[in-house]
């Protein structure tokens, strides 16, 4: 069967007009409306349309072109179908543009774990393989969680120290190590979590004035960075040596880092979310022990409280926590960040505590909102909330949230809960794909 633009054969049961036993040849002139079983190819009908291919592998059971009679869609004997080509290689072959999934269902909390004790205060998580590793502020300490079972998340491992996880807000890991920020302690500790059930504190570094309660932490290669809240300074520590960890260098801004509360390394940039100070500011770190304020944007309604910064490719995407916004910013120009889009939400973004972006939409952590929201950023000009997911006791609270796969992992801290969200319906950060062929890849998350 070929359709040509207008010649559309319409098998639209409304009128009770059996067809002939015998050959026909139609010309389209008019729509042709059939009460009956059709089929094309074969006299032995099993639906309402029957199509039987040409009985050859190349040959065609379907092919639909445009008014220019330009194939746009085709099916072969074989199964593959084939948009924009004629001769699909694969199951599927599509040879330009891009196949798109959007969200259909808000998430689901799918698990979670409670504990008073061992998860109080639990306010940052981080996940790699089968592990989630969370800081808790009110009992110093890193948690071990297996989340190999998202309806039972249970936790393995822990490690209690009151001088070196004073006060644990953030947490980072990378390779066999979690670097914890301690908030009442002034430092940066370095944890072996290659034991999940046993990990163990094996370096320290403090100093009262450039660790001067540190919020916010990211490693990347040698260093930490390290945004230190009443320090209003963002420092970099050599962690080469996990078991010695040094403060390399610090740059003090009273402005640009007023209480500095979240921050992304990317390339020589580290982008610093300042509360206090309504902006998104650049800082230079390619000299580590001289880092360097090289750029800033502030505004006291789309970046009100900005906390919480998560950067891909030429956009930042900054969490307001009293403006209760997200808002892109253009930092391709490192020395004029500029802000391009903005969306605000009362209820969905009541009080966003952290910001997550995998593929075309980006996560937060909705505190005062108890609540998961998803933010569609596809157009950053006019970022968009399409999902929310709400609930008092598993989402009370939140704090920090990481996605990984179809799943976002939340740190509530009011409720004292790690509670684990699915994100069904929407486009996932990550898929299991047996075998890929393709002339490029293009990957934006790195997924353990």
């Amino acid at each position: 069967m070929r359709i040509r633009g207008q010649e559309v054969l319409c098998l639209i049961l409304l009128l009770s007009i059996p067809l002939p036993a015998f050959a026909q040849t139609w010309e389209a002139s008019a729509d042709l409306w059939v009460n009956a079983n059709a089929t094309v190819g074969t006299t032995v009908p099993s639906a309402r349309l029957t199509v039987h291919g040409e009985g050859t592998a190349s040959g065609f059971a379907l092919r639909i072109a445009d008014s220019a009679g330009t194939d746009r869609l085709v099916v072969q004997d074989n199964g593959n179908v084939g948009i924009g080509i004629t001769s699909p290689l694969e199951a599927v072959h599509i040879t330009s543009g891009s196949l798109r999934q959007d969200s259909v269902v808000d998430p689901v909390v799918v698990g979670s774990v409670y504990n008073d004790t061992t998860l109080n205060g639990i306010t940052s998580v981080y996940v790699s393989g089968g592990y989630a590793y969370v800081a808790v502020y009110h009992q110093y300490r890193l948690a071990v969680i297996d989340v190999s079972n998202v309806s039972n998340p249970e936790v393995v491992g822990m490690v209690v120290n009151a001088s070196a996880l004073g006060g644990a807000s953030k947490v980072f890991v990378s390779g066999r190590y979690a670097y914890v920020a301690a908030y009442t302690s002034n430092r940066l500790t370095v944890v072996d979590v290659s034991n999940a059930s046993n990990p163990q504190v094996v370096g320290s570094v403090s100093n009262a004035t450039t660790l001067d309660a540190p919020d916010a932490l990211y490693v990347s290669g040698k260093y930490a960075y390290v945004g230190a809240w009443d320090g209003d300074c963002l420092t970099v520590v050599d962690v080469s040596d996990p078991f010695e960890p040094q403060v390399a260098g610090s740059v003090y801004n009273n402005t640009s880092l007023n209480n500095s509360n979240g921050l992304y390394v990317s390339g020589n940039y580290v982008y610093v979310a300042a509360h206090d100070g309504n902006c998104l500011t650049v800082v230079d770190v390619s000299n580590a022990s001289n880092p360097q304020v090289v750029g800033s944007v502030s505004n006291a309604t789309t970046l009100y409280e900005a906390n919480a910064v998560y950067v891909k490719g030429r956009y930042a995407y900054v969490s307001t926590y009293g403006g209760d916004r997200l808002t892109v910013v253009d930092v391709s120009d490192v020395s004029s960040p500029e802000i391009v889009g903005s969306v605000y939400n009362a209820t969905a973004l009541n009080n966003p505590n952290a910001v997550y972006v995998s593929g075309r939409y980006a996560y937060l952590a909705i505190d005062h909102g108890d609540r998961l929201t998803v933010v569609d950023v596809s157009d950053v000009t006019n970022p968009e909330v399409v999902g929310s997911v709400y609930n008092e006791t598993a989402l009370n609270g939140s704090r920090s949230v990481y996605v990984s796969g179809r799943y976002a992992y939340v740190a509530a801290m009011t409720g004292d809960r790690f509670t684990i969200v699915e994100i069904p319906g929407i486009d996932s950060p990550a898929a299991s794909i047996g075998d890929i062929a393709a002339s490029s890849v293009e990957v934006s998350e790195n997924v353990d």
